[in-house]
C-alpha cells in the first residue's frame, strides 16, 4: 500500500485506493449500550484498546480522541462518511453519542485498512474494557496484519479460477443486457439511514428460508432486486432490461481465526436477473438462490479476485473520468448487500443487556448507488441503508426502503 497503512496491499485494497480518487471510502460500526456511560471511561478504554491490540501498526495514534456526537446519529454518520481521511490521520475515528437513555459507541474507519470482521475484534476489546474497566489484562494479544496470499490461494484454487474465467466470459455477455443508471457520478455525497426492524422479523424469515430451501441472504438479495426494479431510476433502453445486484462476501478460509488477523479479506459476487424473472417473487427468489448456491459450490467469493484484478488493471490505465464511465457501463449494479449474522459471535453473549444493538455502516464504491446492510443479533434485525443522494433522492430512497421492508414482512407473515 502506498500510504503506509500496511506493508502490502491485496487486490481489493488496491481497488479501494482507486475508488478513493473519487470520494472517501469510509465505513462504520457502533454498539448501542442500554445505559449512559461516562465519556472519560469510554476514552480511556479506547486508548487501552489501541495499545493492547497493537493498532499502531495501521497508523492508529494511542492518544486518538473519542469524539462526542451532539447531533442525531444519522446526521453524524452521514457527515463522517463524506469526510476524507487525510494521509497523516489515524484510520479509525472513535465516537460516542447519547440517544435517550442509551449510548452509542463506535468507529468510523477508512475501509482500506480493515473489513467488518476485523473492526468487530476492535469493538469487542473496546466493549470489554468499558464494561470491565478494572480487568487485569487485555481480552486479546496484539493483532497480526493480514498479508496477501496471492500465490498460495491462487494455486490452491487454480481449477476454480479457470472455471470462473470461463464463467466471466458468459457474465460479460449477460452484462450487456443489464440496466444502467441514468447518472452515476461517484464524486457526489452519500447519505445513511438506519431502520430498526425489531425482534419479530428475523426468526420468521429464517423459517421461510428453510421451508423454501434458500438462505436468508437470498431473501435480502431478492427483495433488494425487487425494490430497485420498481423504483430505482434507470436509463430507458429496450436492449437493457435486466438487473444486477452485488453481494460483499468474506473470503477467509474455512476455520481461519478472524480474531487474530487484522486486515481486509473480501470478495464481490453478482446476481443477474433477466427482466422476465423479476415479474413475480418466486422467480426473483429462485434466481437469487441459484446464483448463491453456484457461488458457494465454486468458492466464487475467493476466486472473485480475478475480476477485482481486472478492475485494478483498468483503473491504472484510466483517467478518473474514463474510469467513472467504465464502472457505469461495464459494472451496472443497481445495489449491493452486506449481510452479517452476529448471533454466533461475541455480541450475542451480551445481548440484549448491556449490549442493546449492533449497527454496521457500508460505503458506496463508484459502481453502486445503494447498499443495504442487514445485521442480525439474536432475535433482532436492523438495517443500514447507504445511498448516493443525487441518484436516489430522499423520496426515492424512502420508496425503495419501504418496498424492501414490506417484502420481508410479507415473507415473515407466510412462515
Amino acid at each position: 500500500m502506498n500510504d503506509g497503512l500496511c506493508t502490502q496491499a491485496n487486490t481489493f485494497q488496491q481497488l479501494m485506493l482507486q475508488w478513493e480518487r473519487f470520494a472517501p471510502y469510509n465505513a462504520g460500526q457502533f454498539i448501542t449500550l442500554d445505559q449512559e456511560v461516562d465519556r472519560d471511561l469510554v476514552a480511556r478504554a479506547f486508548r487501552q484498546t489501541v495499545i493492547s491490540l497493537g493498532l499502531q501498526q495501521i497508523g492508529q495514534h494511542p492518544d486518538a480522541r473519542v469524539v462526542e456526537c451532539a447531533e442525531p446519529i444519522e446526521t453524524f454518520i452521514t457527515r463522517e462518511m463524506n469526510r476524507r481521511f487525510m494521509p497523516s490521520e489515524s484510520p479509525l475515528r472513535a465516537f460516542t453519542a447519547r440517544e435517550g437513555a442509551a449510548t452509542h459507541v463506535g468507529i468510523i474507519y477508512r475501509h482500506i485498512v480493515a473489513d467488518s470482521a476485523s473492526i468487530r475484534l476492535v469493538m469487542r476489546q473496546w466493549f470489554g474494557l468499558i464494561v470491565c474497566p478494572r480487568r487485569d489484562k487485555p481480552l486479546f494479544t496484539p493483532v497480526s496484519l493480514m498479508r496477501e496470499r496471492f500465490g498460495g490461494v491462487w494455486r490452491e484454487h487454480l481449477l476454480s479460477i479457470v472455471r470462473e474465467s470461463m464463467g466471466e466470459v458468459s457474465r460479460l455477455s449477460r452484462i450487456k443486457r443489464v440496466r444502467r443508471l441514468v447518472d452515476s457520478d461517484p464524486t457526489r455525497p452519500v447519505a445513511w439511514k438506519r431502520v430498526d426492524l425489531g425482534t419479530g422479523l428475523i426468526r420468521p424469515l429464517m423459517r421461510y428460508a428453510k421451508a423454501h430451501e434458500v438462505k436468508v441472504n437470498d431473501l435480502f438479495v431478492a427483495a433488494a432486486a425487487e425494490a430497485c426494479d420498481r423504483h430505482l431510476p434507470h436509463e430507458e433502453s429496450d436492449s437493457r432490461r435486466d438487473l444486477a445486484i452485488g453481494t460483499i462476501v468474506d473470503t477467509r478460509a474455512p476455520g481461519e481465526v478472524i480474531h487474530e488477523r487484522f486486515g481486509l479479506s473480501l470478495g464481490v459476487l453478482q446476481t443477474l436477473w433477466r427482466w422476465q424473472q423479476l415479474r413475480d417473487w418466486d422467480h426473483t427468489l429462485e434466481t437469487a438462490a441459484a446464483y448463491s448456491t453456484l457461488a458457494r459450490r465454486r468458492n466464487a467469493g475467493r476466486t472473485s479476485g480475478l475480476r477485482l484484478a481486472a478492475a485494478v488493471w483498468v483503473g491504472c490505465r484510466s483517467s478518473p473520468e474514463d474510469l467513472a464511465t467504465f464502472y457505469r457501463k461495464r459494472c451496472p449494479l443497481s445495489a449491493g448487500i452486506s449481510n452479517v449474522n452476529l448471533s454466533r459471535e461475541w455480541p450475542s453473549g451480551h445481548h440484549p443487556s448491556p449490549l442493546q444493538g449492533y449497527t454496521r455502516v457500508s460505503p458506496l464504491g463508484p459502481m453502486l448507488p445503494i447498499v443495504f446492510t442487514p445485521t442480525t443479533l439474536g432475535d433482532s434485525l436492523n438495517l443500514g441503508f447507504t445511498y448516493r443522494t443525487h441518484i436516489v433522492p430522499m423520496e426515492v430512497a424512502t420508496r425503495i426502503l419501504e418496498r424492501f421492508i414490506a417484502r420481508l414482512k410479507s415473507l415473515a407473515a407466510q412462515s
